[in-house]
């Protein structure tokens, strides 16, 4: 089997399976993100005398109410982008007219890329949320903010690599 097969092989068997473990693992990270924030928000009320930083906490919930959605949120981000919906399904860019034999594994990368745009975008709002932990100071939950933030656009372009691609192509003229 060379690699060619292979990637084939991943791409048209591993990506829905991949996608909806990428979206189960962020439904539960959020879940467990939700019950901590509440409790440190019980124990912020309980025992400080400084104050309860319910700012901080309230940020904290949002973007773990974004990890349970995350397949709206990746959609909602298409939708910005006038992408639409995304979609893990199989990949039909490339045609075998233009890239010959190869169009099926250049196919196949790009399906390999969407699921790693979308495990980028998971990280990217996990970031956010870890952000908002208690014993971050301004300072580095300020540089994880925006590594975040990038992860989550960066994210967004290879979940629609192909309208990217087909947006570059159209704005730097290049054809192939």
């Amino acid at each position: 089997m060379d690699l060619e097969s292979v990637l084939i092989q991943v791409a048209n068997g591993g990506q829905e399976p991949l996608a909806r473990l990428i979206i189960g693992v962020a439904a539960v990270v959020g879940i467990i993100g939700v019950i901590g924030y509440l409790m440190s928000l019980r124990k912020q009320a309980r025992h400080s005398t400084k104050g309860v930083e319910v700012g901080r906490i309230f940020a904290g919930i949002i973007f773990c109410v974004c990890l349970i959605t995350l397949k709206a949120q990746m959609n909602s981000g298409g939708a910005t982008l006038g992408f639409g919906d995304v979609s893990f399904g199989p990949v039909s860019y490339a045609s075998e007219s233009t890239f010959g034999m190869g169009a099926a594994a250049v196919n196949a990368v790009l399906g390999i890329v969407r699921i790693l745009g979308a495990y980028f975008f998971y990280r990217g709002i996990k970031g956010l949320k870890d952000s908002y932990l208690e014993g971050h100071t301004e300072l580095s939950a300020s540089g994880t903010r925006g590594a975040s933030i990038v992860k989550i656009v960066c994210g967004l372009l290879l979940m629609f690599d192909t309208q990217t691609l087909d947006a570059l192509q159209s704005t730097l003229n290049i054809h192939w």
